[in-house]
């Protein structure tokens, strides 16, 4: 019976000093923006690759054409869309 009511001490609650919650925070909020700017990165990334990929099978089909203008202007059209969409990760509501 003694083990029952230990039992659920575990759910008391943990008292943190002002100092203590505002460094947990902190490191929280550390985690959560490397989380975001790896993936922010490895979206980049990709989109270049693709942009390359693009552009050198452009060449490839026809030489110095306007085909490959044309890829390289959507593909900088798809980067700057990218780069908004990224920014509106990292934007906080101030509420």
């Amino acid at each position: 019976m003694a083990d029952d009511e230990s039992a659920g001490a575990d759910d008391d609650p943990v008292e943190l000093s002002h100092d203590e919650l505002r460094e947990l925070v902190r490191t929280e909020a550390r985690d959560v923006v490397r989380e975001e700017i790896r993936r922010t990165r490895s979206l980049f990334g990709s989109i270049i690759a693709g942009l390359f990929g693009f552009v050198i099978l452009g060449q490839s089909i026809e030489a110095g054409g306007i085909l490959t203008a044309i890829l390289v202007v959507v593909g900088v059209l798809l980067l700057f869309v990218a780069g908004l969409g990224a920014t509106s990760l990292f934007s906080t509501s101030s509420e």
